[in-house]
């Protein structure tokens, strides 16, 4: 496979983390995945969104800086379940101008230094999906999330994907990686190099 830094991306549930690990596996690349439960904001964010929305994406933006800083790209595989910018997608979303205005000037004095990836795949599900994973896997402060929410965070990814070098957007209404064929239909599409920016993909 000629990608050598992948990055897997979606909204929350979307299967991001199922996904890069399979991935991950297969390509024999380090794996990087988010460390959300050790961010001590995530369940006040929830609980009362405005007051600790900018320390959460703050303290998400940094740790994910951090894991990504740690590497040395030129001598390994890289699978990621997320890109270094999915915290201003979610600080768009949630930040107030103020808020956003100082947030975008410490990421532009941080981010210096961090490659693009090679391929960028999104996952893309219906909100009522996205939902009803959620709800399976089960985490406690994650159960309150809103429709509405999901939906904004959804929007707020178009034009942050736009602006992406090669994407296979994946549409995974009938998808479920963890079932084998469906992986190893991704596995072959991307083995066989096509020379594409944009092209989505779902299994048959």
């Amino acid at each position: 496979m000629e990608y050598k830094y992948v990055v897997v991306e979606g909204n929350i549930g979307s299967g991001k983390t199922t996904l890069a690990t399979k991935l991950a596996a297969h390509m024999e690349a380090k794996l990087v995945l988010e460390t959300f439960s050790d961010n001590p904001y995530l369940p006040l964010f929830y609980e009362n969104p405005a007051p600790h929305a900018f320390p959460l994406e703050l303290y998400f933006f940094m740790d994910r800086v951090a894991q990504l800083k740690q590497i040395d790209f030129a001598k390994t595989n890289v699978v990621s379940d997320y890109s270094y910018e999915k915290s201003q997608i979610f600080a768009g979303v949630t930040l107030n101008d103020n808020e956003m205005s100082l947030f975008k000037k410490v990421v532009e004095n941080v981010r210096n230094g961090l490659p693009e990836p090679d391929l960028f795949i999104y996952l893309h599900a219906p909100i009522r999906k996205l939902k009803d994973n959620i709800q399976k896997r089960g985490r406690s402060f994650e159960q309150d999330i809103s429709m509405d929410y999901l939906e904004k965070i959804q929007n707020a990814y178009q034009p942050f994907l736009k602006k992406q070098g090669k994407i296979l957007m994946v549409e995974m209404q009938n998808v479920d990686f963890e079932q084998e064929d469906h992986f190893q239909q991704l596995m072959r599409f991307l083995e066989k190099g096509y020379d594409f920016t944009h092209h989505i993909f779902t299994v048959e």
